[in-house]
């Protein structure tokens, strides 16, 4: 059995924190939000109605890259398998970065509160 991949549109929404393994392999971790929006008739705005947080992990040549290029309100669209973690009685959703591309430019604004 194989993991289900995530491929999407999102915004990373944390820094993203390039370490080292002791053998010298570089990894990268970051948060990265997806969300569907609906416009609310009554006061034009638009507002979510649905979000997927997801913990990125990315290895290697891909890991220095992302540190290189990307932040905190950056939009990135991000592909890789998903699965479900468990620590302390808390449940994470986290994926491992297949592909990666930078999309459009960065927000102006923070777009999610975490």
């Amino acid at each position: 059995m194989t993991l289900p991949k995530l491929k999407g549109e999102g915004y990373i929404i944390g820094d993203v924190e390039l370490r080292f393994t002791k053998s010298g392999k570089a990894v990268a971790n970051f948060p990265v939000a997806f969300s569907k929006s609906k416009k609310n008739e009554q006061t034009g705005q638009w507002e979510r109605t649905h979000n997927l947080v997801v913990r990125a992990t990315a290895w290697e040549k891909q890991a220095e890259d992302i540190a290189d290029m990307l932040g905190k309100g950056e939009n990135i669209e991000v592909e890789g398998p998903v699965y479900m973690t468990e620590w302390e009685g808390k449940t994470r959703v986290e994926m491992l970065v297949d592909s990666f591309m930078r999309v459009g430019q960065k927000q102006k604004q923070e777009p999610w509160d975490v």
